[in-house]
């Protein structure tokens, strides 16, 4: 105990593991990951048979199984009926321009309840699937590019994984930490919102007035 309080270095492989996994590291290694795989994906002919075919059905396979997740998380979210309000406001980059040639000192709150919240994540799932398919498809039949399926087949793993409605409603991860609402997302030009207090709210509310 002695050695382990002046220098930590007695820490099990666990315990320097949590330390690790902190969301700024896991950026750092899928930026990494996402990089070797399109150099790994740029060595493969895809247009020979059967790799075509398995590659079709690979995206196929997870652009569906994407949207059964979301069919899950659905159905968990109103079983659930979590009515608890939380007040929300995009502190994003746009959000702020816009605001500032508004005019405004406030950007917009939002008040929903976690169900309306979590509802409105579910359906961006299933928009993001439609988004993806049109425009691979649009890709491989106008263009002849089939590369950007395999990519597409592989974010769609790794989105579900850093998904916070399945960790939440399908794996029972609790909604704190990196896991409160709201989500956070990654993007320079992406919302960023920022969850208030009904004391926030009501200081916001007085200064309007």
């Amino acid at each position: 105990m002695e050695a382990r309080r002046r220098g930590g270095s007695n820490m099990t492989t666990a315990e320097k593991f949590r330390a690790m996994n902190t969301p700024q590291n896991r950026a750092i290694f899928s930026m990494f990951m996402m990089f070797f795989l399109m150099h790994f994906i740029s060595r493969i002919d895809f247009d020979v048979q059967p790799r075509k075919t398995y590659l079709i059905c690979a995206y196929a396979f997870s652009q569906i199984i994407t949207l059964v997740f979301a069919g899950l998380i659905y159905l968990k979210i109103n079983k659930v009926n979590d009515k608890n309000l939380i007040h929300i406001r995009n502190t994003g980059m746009v959000a702020n321009a816009q605001n500032a040639a508004e005019g405004g000192e406030n950007n917009e709150v939002i008040t929903q309840t976690i169900r309306e919240y979590d509802l409105g994540k579910c359906k961006q799932m299933v928009f993001n699937v439609a988004m993806t398919v049109g425009f691979s498809t649009l890709l491989y039949y106008k263009f002849n590019m089939i590369r950007p399926l395999a990519i597409q087949s592989a974010l769609a793993i790794k989105n579900l994984y850093e998904q916070p409605l399945v960790r939440i409603h399908l794996l029972g991860k609790p909604a704190t930490g990196e896991l409160a609402r709201p989500f956070n997302v990654n993007g320079l030009f992406g919302q960023k919102e920022e969850a208030l207090t009904d004391k926030d709210v009501k200081r916001m509310e007085k200064k309007k007035n």
